[in-house]
């Protein structure tokens, strides 16, 4: 068994049997994410035609983890090669869902959630905690951290906070990979608990761009950008970007639901 230690936050281990196997441990995300690609593509290179992908002690993928799975997985099937999902999160499937892939890896349709009513409307602040981080790749996880922390305090299931901590990892990579300012690096985090619902705004101060002239990718079409919005707004209640001249500030919005 080979271990590649990419970084403090994602190892991968590659055994080299009958059905080779590469396991991720920790979290894929716009950092690591080519290196996820490039095990995948060495090991059809060797001439490898089932490849698995063992998911059990993955943590977190966002939507560029996604993409590096997918391109893999297509870029390796003039070889006659595929690509096996082993033990994928419910949310990872999701995300496969939305975006048009699972058959590239075969992946079931996810199951129909449990009837739930939006709780009675309640906007008064009932918490809030503010703090800010360098833009560095680094602090995304611990921005991700803090706020699932924050989420976990309340009734949220694990399905749901799956989802804030996705949409929490996409909004600040997106600030901290577009939103830089020289003047003011660092990115703004605000998390508000209501009633009825968490509010989570992530501000930086770079240029700022028109969230609707980014074109959402269409089902099955693997583009650069778009598909982490798309997914923030396929998981969250509410999703809305102000603009602050200079800067950017996302609004997500996830409510708290009763049976």
């Amino acid at each position: 068994m080979e271990i590649n230690k990419l970084d403090g936050e994602l190892d991968i281990l590659i055994s080299y049997t009958a059905e080779p196997t590469i396991t991720l441990r920790g979290e894929v995300d716009f950092r690591n994410m080519e290196r996820v690609r490039e095990a995948i593509c060495s090991l059809a290179e060797r001439g490898q035609a089932s490849i698995n992908v063992d998911l059990k002690e993955l943590v977190f993928m966002d939507s560029t983890g996604v993409s590096a799975l997918v391109d893999a997985a297509r870029s390796i099937v003039p070889k006659g090669a595929e690509v096996r999902l082993v033990s994928p999160s419910a949310q990872l499937v999701k995300m496969l869902n939305n975006s048009g892939f699972s058959a590239i890896f075969k992946c079931p349709e996810t199951g129909g959630s449990a009837s739930t009513v939006a709780c009675p409307v309640k906007r008064e602040i009932q918490d809030v905690v503010e703090f800010e981080a360098p833009s560095k790749p680094e602090m995304i996880s611990y921005i991700r951290a803090k706020v699932t922390e924050f989420a976990c305090s309340m009734p949220f299931n694990p399905d749901e906070i799956d989802d804030i901590r996705l949409a929490v990892g996409e909004a600040s990579s997106n600030a901290m990979r577009h939103g830089s300012n020289p003047e003011w690096n660092y990115i703004g985090v605000r998390m508000e608990r209501h009633a009825d619902c968490i509010r989570i705004f992530i501000s930086d101060k770079g240029r700022g761009f028109n969230p609707d002239a980014v074109r959402a990718p269409a089902v099955g079409d693997l583009i650069e950008g778009g598909r982490g919005i798309l997914f923030m707004r396929s998981i969250m209640d509410e999703v809305k970007f102000h603009f602050t001249n200079p800067g950017t500030q996302v609004e997500l919005v996830k409510n708290v639901m009763m049976s």
